[in-house]
């Protein structure tokens, strides 16, 4: 199976029902042969520099991957290990909001990483460094989600 996922922002004649954080964690949740990033220049163009980054640093492959917390068709959390960085990311498929509960011990030697996750609106981004712990807690607007790196040890 292929599947082209990242749609930043709005395209004409499209009607998109995830947020933007939602597509970012599609980098990491879904696999495909090739990763291609499917979006336009203007989208890519509109997006604040550390999601730039973060495009521009995502792994072609993965070294481990771990099953964090979902059901099927309601909300994932998955995390994937390339190199010394683990990626983690979540979507919610709901229509409400939805509180995430994750227990991230198994990062315990990082010290802290960067969440990117939805900002005020669909088509908009938060960035906030977080420590990982046992009971991480992110609420997530419906069909938003999140993405976080953790690096160096």
């Amino acid at each position: 199976m292929g599947y082209t996922p990242v749609v930043l922002g709005d395209i004409r004649g499209v009607k998109k029902s995830t947020s933007d954080a939602f597509e970012l964690a599609l980098s990491v949740i879904f696999l495909s042969g090739i990763q291609h990033i499917a979006d336009i220049p203007r989208g890519i163009n509109s997006a604040p520099e550390y999601v730039k980054d973060y495009l521009k640093e995502l792994p072609a492959s993965w070294d481990e991957v771990q099953f964090i917390d979902g059901f099927p068709g309601k909300y994932v959390v998955i995390a994937r290990k390339a190199g010394n960085k683990w990626y983690v990311a979540g979507i919610n498929g709901d229509k409400t909001e939805k509180q995430i509960n994750m227990d991230l011990s198994f990062l315990k030697q990082y010290k802290s990483g960067q969440l990117i996750t939805d900002g005020s609106d669909a088509n908009s981004f938060s960035q906030t460094k977080i420590k990982p712990a046992k009971d991480i807690r992110i609420s997530l607007r419906p069909a938003g989600g999140f993405v976080m790196v953790f690096e160096g040890i």
